[in-house]
């Protein structure tokens, strides 16, 4: 069967009817249904795919056979220039190590100025890319066509199913049902890795279809407690901020509550003599930290005259102390 759909490819415009898609729209849409599947060297998919692995898979579909390698590929079909490109061509693009062709992708998309591409990526897996990223830009190689894919066989096609279906009328494979590829000469030692990745992938479908494991009464009350030790230490840090709150509230009062006592013993003092002061006068208590010089230049004396009109004999002060500071 194989053989026979090479041979139906003879010439350069690709027969529709002969596939199983209706057109390169439909094919390209099979390829997107691959995207984000895993990138691996020399991975050939259905679930993993090095860059030429991909192309040689999707090609595939249409009973092309493509060498597993990117430089080889650029060796098939018929040299284009990049701004004529259409969809299902092959782009090349030099590799990350040097100038020769290393990447390989297939066009989906085309604009005036670009045209988008799929491609399997080394760190995002399979995914789509634009001619003018700056990476790929300067990358560029070439381009190749394979097959003419724009010939509208449409009509064929529909004939074709229309006819099997009046023979017998039985439903056409899902899409979803991938084929995996046949081997080439590169595919012998990657075989076992690709089915490996098979069973991964069927035992991760198996995990998210098991359902989540109860919670042991060991674990529950490991959590419990940690939530209890939370809640108690966040309760205790509260507490001592308010009692911090609540301390330094006091001592404010306390310094008003001093400050106050201080005015009114102030008051109540009579002058007895010229020495004591005179409550007409105008005076400063005393507080922490002030000194004879500051209140000074402070009230626009000089020390001496500080001392003498308050009948001081020393610097020495005390917090409190009400002094005249006026003459």
């Amino acid at each position: 069967m194989f053989i026979t759909n090479i041979c139906s490819f003879s010439s350069n415009k690709l027969d529709w009817s002969s596939t199983k898609y209706k057109d390169v729209d439909e094919w390209i849409k099979f390829g997107k249904k691959h995207l984000r599947r895993t990138y691996r060297n020399g991975g050939v998919g259905p679930y993993a795919f090095d860059c030429s692995g991909f192309t040689m898979y999707m090609y595939k579909e249409l009973g092309y056979a493509l060498p597993h390698s990117s430089s080889a590929q650029s060796d098939h079909g018929e040299k284009i220039k990049a701004t004529h490109v259409q969809p299902g061509d092959l782009v090349f693009y030099a590799g990350s190590k040097g100038s020769k062709i290393g990447h390989v992708g297939i066009v989906i998309e085309t604009t005036d100025d670009d045209f988008s591409f799929i491609h399997a990526s080394l760190k995002q897996g399979i995914c789509i890319d634009k001619s003018t990223h700056p990476y790929y830009k300067s990358r560029y190689k070439t381009a190749r066509r394979i097959f003419d894919m724009t010939a509208d066989n449409s009509k064929k096609r529909h004939d074709k199913e229309k006819s099997t279906e009046e023979i017998q009328p039985t439903p056409q494979p899902q899409e979803e049902e991938l084929e995996l590829p046949g081997q080439t000469t590169d595919d012998v030692d990657n075989q076992s890795i690709d089915n490996s990745v098979d069973k991964r992938n069927s035992v991760d479908k198996n995990k998210k279809n098991t359902p989540k494991k109860k919670e042991s009464r060991r674990e529950r009350r490991k959590k419990e407690k940690a939530e209890k030790q939370r809640l108690e230490k966040e309760k205790a840090e509260k507490q001592r901020l308010e009692r911090e709150k609540a301390e330094k509230k006091k001592q404010e009062n306390a310094r008003q509550n001093t400050k106050k006592d201080v005015e009114k013993d102030s008051q109540k003092i009579s002058p007895k003599n010229d020495e004591q002061p005179a409550i007409t006068k105008k005076t400063h208590v005393v507080e922490k930290g002030e000194t004879m010089y500051r209140i000074s230049k402070m009230a626009g004396l000089t020390v001496d005259e500080l001392k003498e009109i308050n009948g001081l004999t020393s610097n020495d002060l005390k917090i409190g102390q009400v002094l005249i500071i006026e003459k």
